[in-house]
């Protein structure tokens, strides 16, 4: 989990020199631009009249390489003489390249095309059609510029229909915040509003006009561009002045976010029962968390490990690009990508894919990448491919892609998101899932007021080097102050929330990739707010929602939660977790109900009185096959156990259950595989409860739960903190493997035990099983309202008799083995069982050999009034 904080306000892409030589044209104090102070790195067209010099600043630190050009028409005098004064800037890492005067010839007749419209000689997937426009481009493929900006002029305003006042950009992700950044900076300076900037997208490929340079750098290359015009009727000191800003700003926001790099991912595993290994890839980095075993390990870009009845949780830059399960069974684990659910095969690209793109409704533009060129595309008449991306327009015909490997990239471009249809590979997708791991930008920009906010998601967020002076970043959530400054975040997943902690909402504007949001969208329907807040005493609480919990900074290191379940213990403040789907269960494990107030997006809910009764004990009759047993009340996850068999037969045996359910479990008689199966009528006690902590006595507690194991020792940690080291009572209750079994436990304390499951000496390893466990205080005199007692006992291959401190008229008895002392397979057995006493003898069975002495085990008792 990431920490983060800061005071250092926002950076500049420029060093100081070219701060300063901004500062000069910024000032409006020279109405012409002076001469770049450096040599150029070479000439365009050099010895013919179009020759122009071609200016390259690095900075010799690794960054973004930008490319400004300015005089592409000659008549536009504002943006040479801005460029010719960009070229004497220098970046403070990457390079900076500047083309200042393009169309020389033009610039120096001042005419617009003295050899034709050099902006119209970049025609799209074809060579450019004149020399000039031929060494400009080879500008471009050489250099690769992270960022292209171009500068212009026009004869008429943005808002009276022409394109003065405005800055372009490509629908590429998350360019549009830059252009209002750089737009809301420059218009706090203009008094007119009829003067002020607005951002508006570039002409799609299939639009007027046609072989524009940026239309090319943007649609072809998939460059980030822009271009600034300026209205010519303005003061030209003004409009130098315009350019250069603009310039400048574009500049800070895309390198601060281009060296920011991509946030990380998070991937979470969990399994619901069964021991599950996996392993994976990334092309990234992969980095553990604290919520990973000894088991799990992390490598150069792999990871593999063991999931078993727990969660676990990795971070990841890049992608993933494989992820395999090499043990154990697939249904059994529940998989999370920046909390949204995802199978095995989501996780796994096919080798080739076929998407579908339809609207349902109005034409929708839109733009998409993949990882390869496409193998083969069927689009309308507006639509354009090049290579690995595709730009179309798609109404009631769609449009289909084939592609290898995997698309990285989907958005739309014009009209409503929610008229289109997508399938991929014939089934339904969204568009977010269909952009599988995408990063995203967040701008939060301060109007008027100083204004708090608090932001979560379900991956992770960091910060660029464009923030205010105040913001703290911990795991998913930010927390951030603005007044007139902007705050830029990059984050993976979906926003969970978005809260303003002080100030007014009408102060800050909102914008996710370019979107305009508000508040309100950014809260969305589907996450609830769980506040659990102390009002006494210490209170342990534990619960599970229907589909994903989400962690917040306002919980502490006692509190965890999984895919969708939680715990922790709240005291003296607020515990808060975020949530999809519905609160299915909430429990006080510990502490007075009364101590805390439980709330579900801010309205509080009851808390039900602690269940006494939620303990049910009864006596079986059981024989060699398969019988039902229903439960006198219904159940929401109950844990039983029914152990020792009565001793109406000889043969070495025991209890088997599966199927334990809401209203009854399955349990039939298991003899040991040597022996024929047939088996007299035994009699046993069952003890259900439901799983959870429960206090079944003042101030003595219980705790029912599961997990699983095999024939290797498997430790389990007690949700609860017992003030003492209470008994243990488990039991299989499934059946996955074929061989007879018993359960064997060992190293009980305070905070768990290690279980086992045991076949015969002639036997050996075995399949995964599930085990339920119920673990209760020794002290406790009483469940619920009945009498009780527990206890532990030594017991060997001899009776033993056990007498209870009272008498019972129906008791309900169980006893479990606390020690491993002796290695053989052993069981327990019970007779006489009266009201006022038992005895129990340590049962070998003699699959190997016909011994039957067995050390002295410490055994654990329970017995209480039907």
């Amino acid at each position: 989990m990431s920490d983060e904080r800061s005071s250092v306000g926002r950076r500049s892409v420029l060093k100081a020199v070219g701060a300063a030589g901004a500062g000069t044209v910024v000032s409006g104090s020279k109405s012409a631009a002076a001469a770049p102070a450096g040599e150029p790195d070479r000439l365009l067209r050099s010895g013919t009249e179009e020759e122009t010099p071609l200016y390259v600043n690095d900075s010799g630190t690794p960054g973004m390489t930008a490319l400004v050009v300015g005089g592409m028409h000659g008549n536009e005098t504002a943006g040479h003489l801005a460029a010719t004064e960009i070229a004497n800037w220098t970046p403070s890492s990457g390079r900076l390249v500047v083309l200042p005067r393009a169309n020389a010839k033009g610039v120096e007749d001042g005419v617009r095309e003295p050899n034709g419209d050099l902006n119209r000689q970049f025609p799209l997937e074809s060579t450019p059609t004149t020399p000039l426009a031929r060494e400009i481009w080879d500008v471009v493929t050489e250099f690769s510029p992270d960022l292209i900006i171009d500068l212009h002029e026009s004869w008429s305003r943005f808002v009276n229909g022409g394109l003065g006042q405005s800055v372009a950009y490509s629908p590429v992700r998350n360019l549009r915040g830059a252009a209002t950044i750089a737009c809301d900076t420059i218009n706090e300076t203009i008094g007119a509003t009829n003067n002020r900037f607005h951002e508006r997208l570039l002409p799609s490929p299939a639009e007027y006009p046609h072989g524009v340079f940026v239309q090319r750098t943007a649609f072809e290359l998939g460059i980030p561009s822009y271009l600034i015009e300026t209205y010519v009727d303005l003061g030209r000191s003004d409009r130098v002045h315009y350019h250069t800003s603009l310039v400048k700003k574009l500049l800070d926001v895309r390198a601060t976010t281009h060296d920011a790099g991509e946030p990380d991912h998070v991937l979470a595993i969990q399994s619901t029962g069964q021991k599950v290994t996996y392993e994976g890839a990334v092309d990234g980095t992969i980095t553990p968390t604290d919520m990973l075993g000894n088991e799990d390990t992390v490598g150069d870009g792999a990871f593999s490990g063991v999931v078993w009845g727990g969660t676990d949780y990795y971070q990841y830059s890049g992608r993933l690009t494989d992820f395999s399960i090499t043990g154990g069974d697939q249904s059994a684990i529940e998989i999370r990508l920046d909390g949204e659910p995802k199978s095995v095969n989501q996780l796994t690209p096919a080798d080739t894919s076929q998407l579908t793109v339809r609207s349902t409704g109005e034409p929708v533009e839109y733009q998409l990448g993949v990882d390869k060129p496409f193998i083969s595309v069927q689009q309308s008449a507006n639509g354009w491919v090049f290579e690995d991306r595709a730009y179309g327009e798609v109404a009631d015909v769609p449009d289909s892609y084939e592609f290898a490997y995997d698309l990285d990239q989907f958005d739309v471009t014009e009209g409503d998101p929610s008229d289109l249809e997508l399938t991929l590979d014939g089934s339904p997708i969204s568009i977010d899932d269909l952009d599988e791991t995408p990063s995203h930008e967040l701008l939060v920009n301060g109007r008027a007021g100083k204004t708090t906010y608090r932001l979560t998601v379900n991956g992770t967020i960091k910060s660029t080097d464009f923030m205010s002076d105040e913001y703290h970043i911990q795991g998913p959530t930010a927390v951030g102050t603005v007044t007139t400054g902007v705050d830029l975040y990059r984050f993976t997943g979906e926003i969970l929330s978005f809260e303003i902690v002080s100030g007014d909402e009408s102060n800050v504007e909102l914008m996710v990739d370019g979107n305009d949001q508000t508040v309100s969208s950014l809260n969305p329907s589907s996450v609830h707010t769980l506040s659990i807040n102390s009002t006494g005493d210490r209170v342990d609480y534990s619960g599970t929602v229907s589909e994903t919990v989400y962690p917040t900074p306002l919980l502490n290191g006692s509190d965890r939660s999984g895919i969708d379940k939680f715990s922790g213990g709240v005291w003296g403040g607020t515990d808060q977790y975020l949530f999809k789907g519905d609160l299915t269960t909430f429990s006080i494990d510990r502490g007075r109900a009364d101590d805390v107030t439980v709330s579900v997006d801010g309205e509080r809910i009851a808390l039900p009185p602690i269940d006494k009764t939620a303990v049910e004990g009864g006596s079986l009759t059981v024989d060699d096959p398969w019988q039902t047993y229903s439960l006198g009340q219904s159940f929401d996850s109950p844990v039983t156990t029914c152990s020792p068999l009565s001793y109406a037969g000889s043969q070495p045996c025991h209890v088997r259950l599966r199927n334990v359910g809401s209203n009854g479990f399955d349990a039939r008689i298991e003899e040991w595989d040597y022996l024929n199966g047939v088996h007299y009528p035994e009699t046993a006690s069952h003890v259900t409860i439901e799983a959870g902590v429960h206090e079944v006595e003042s101030g003595r507690y219980a705790e029912a739960g599961r997990t699983v194991t095999d024939h290797e020792w498997r430790s389990v940690s007690f949700d609860h903190d017992f003030d003492t080291t209470p008994l243990v009572f488990c039991q299989a209750e499934t059946v996955q493997g074929g061989q007879a079994i018993v359960t064997r436990v060992r190293n009980v304390s305070r905070s768990g035990f290690d279980v086992k499951v045991q076949e015969s000496e002639a036997q050996g390893t075995h399949k995964t099983e599930s085990i339920g466990y119920i673990a209760i205080e020794p002290a406790t005199n009483a469940i619920g309202d009945r009498p009780a007692e527990l206890g532990v006992v030594a017991v060997d291959d001899g009776w033993t008799t056990v007498n209870f401190d009272r008498s019972y008229e129906q008791p309900v008895f169980v006893a479990c083995m606390q020690t491993t002392i002796g290695g053989d397979a052993v069981g327990l057995r019970r007779k006489n069982l009266t009201g006022k006493s038992v005895a129990l003898m340590a049962e070998e069975e003699t699959s190997r050999d016909s011994e039957t002495a067995h050390a002295t085990e410490q055994v654990g008792y329970l017995v209480f009034e039907e």
